[in-house]
């Protein structure tokens, strides 16, 4: 059991115990009060109805202590327990949000080179960023992809090779038309 659903058993619990002991008091509270409205139907009572009175009297006080304490425990578990609830409610907002984000991040992958990107900002700023990568080949092959871009390399149409739009290959060899393509690139062609 975890420990929110021990809290809510615990609340149940108090509950029923302060429910039943504060049944039982207004049964005793009525008896009492039925009492004391004979009583004060009659000229005078005895020392014996008088004594009971007050023996009653500091019953009902005492049960209505030990009432107050208890529904006083009773709202602290409440109260922690809302607590825990709200904390649970963040937990789970920011659950979604970093599930969000990274369906968002995955969707802007779908199309493309699917394990990092290359961009400018308006302001001219270059940046390379991986988003993830299964082992150290998958790496080296999307960092040397994104290089190629940040050179002005354009997507290749062979499946194998570095500039492939996906990183579905598992070599980390560059292919003849990678090297073709940064040779013409940097002859300026």
């Amino acid at each position: 059991m975890t420990r929110y659903e021990d809290m809510l058993v615990e609340v149940d619990q108090k509950k029923d115990a302060y429910t039943s002991d504060y049944t039982s008091y207004l049964k005793v509270l009525n008896v009492y009060q039925t009492e004391i409205d004979a009583a004060n139907q009659k000229v005078l009572i005895s020392k014996d109805e008088s004594r009971w009175f007050v023996e009653k009297k500091h019953d009902l006080d005492s049960q209505l202590a030990v009432l107050q304490v208890k529904r006083s425990d009773l709202q602290k578990t409440v109260d922690d327990l809302n607590t825990m609830v709200a904390v649970i409610g963040e937990l789970a907002s920011s659950h979604n949000s970093q599930v969000m984000n990274y369906k968002i991040t995955r969707k802007d992958l779908s199309g493309e080179f699917d394990a990092g990107r290359y961009e400018m900002n308006i302001y001219g700023e270059k940046s390379i960023t991986i988003y993830h990568v299964k082992d150290r080949d998958k790496l080296v092959r999307a960092l040397a992809h994104e290089l190629g871009h940040a050179q002005g390399l354009k997507h290749s149409s062979n499946p194998d090779s570095i500039m492939y739009y996906l990183n579905r290959s598992d070599s980390i060899r560059l292919l003849p038309e990678d090297i073709l393509a940064m040779q013409a690139r940097c002859s300026g062609n």
